[in-house]
């Protein structure tokens, strides 16, 4: 059928078939007529992979079956196993929805903001709960991971309360965005200006983070996955950022 065909020509010009998401790209320059078909093509290969799970579990399913299941085999698709649930980890306690959702209502109100620290250990470690979220967000908009709709719902009930899916862990030695940006302000304050150069002396970490900001910008724009958000857009701006290096920066 035609998004088949769809399907198989995404595959032969992406050389994979993790189609991304493409609300991922809100609020930017394609038209609305594009961004809805984009958005459609998104819930067919989605669809594929909760029906296989489903046929695998024996439960009856209405679009796939063996012949088409063997066609997509053939063109490469590779189906999701995955579960959709959120990964474990033994330092963030399993605790019921409601109660996480208290938590951040909690944190936020006591914050006003729920850029949580990803080693806040408080609220049941709710920074390590955040990781979780912003991973598993992250791997469904880059069209890694198959979700089913009561995770979508969660995602949804996050994202009212103000949840920015922008909490990672930092490696060791790398700083977290909100240390980096702290310290741009305070470059701010020293300079006048927030034009850091690629090989700041004296921080080349600064001046690094200050590229990859500007590298993130442009992916985002271009509708490609990226850490960037636009929370963190506005911020960066309100503190006069430029996302146009100048000659020799």
């Amino acid at each position: 059928d035609d998004r088949f065909q769809q399907l198989v020509e995404f595959g032969r010009v992406n050389r994979h078939f993790r189609v991304p998401n493409p609300d991922n790209a809100e609020g930017l320059s394609a038209g609305a007529d594009q961004a809805a078909e984009a958005g459609r093509f998104f819930k067919y290969v989605q669809r594929i992979h909760t029906e296989y799970r489903a046929h695998r579990r024996g439960e009856p399913v209405t679009m796939l079956n063996e012949e088409r299941i063997t066609q997509l085999r053939n063109i490469g698709f590779e189906f999701s196993r995955g579960s959709g649930r959120i990964r474990r980890d033994a330092t963030v306690p399993e605790l019921d929805w409601s109660t996480r959702m208290q938590q951040m209502e909690a944190f936020l109100s006591e914050m006003g903001h729920l850029r949580v620290d990803p080693n806040y250990s408080m609220y049941s470690n709710l920074g390590g709960f955040a990781v979780q979220m912003s991973e598993l967000h992250q791997n469904w908009q880059e069209g890694r991971e198959y979700l089913p709709p009561d995770m979508l719902e969660k995602f949804n009930q996050l994202n009212s309360l103000g949840f920015r899916f922008d909490v990672f862990k930092s490696r060791r030695g790398e700083r977290s965005w909100e240390d980096s940006f702290a310290l741009l302000l305070q470059y701010r304050q020293q300079t006048g200006s927030c034009r850091v150069p690629h090989h700041y002396k004296a921080d080349f970490r600064l001046g690094s983070w200050v590229a990859v900001q500007r590298k993130e910008y442009k992916l985002m724009v271009a509708g490609k996955p990226s850490r960037m958000t636009h929370e963190k857009v506005q911020r960066l701006e309100s503190i006069g950022f430029e996302w146009v290096a100048r000659r020799g920066e």
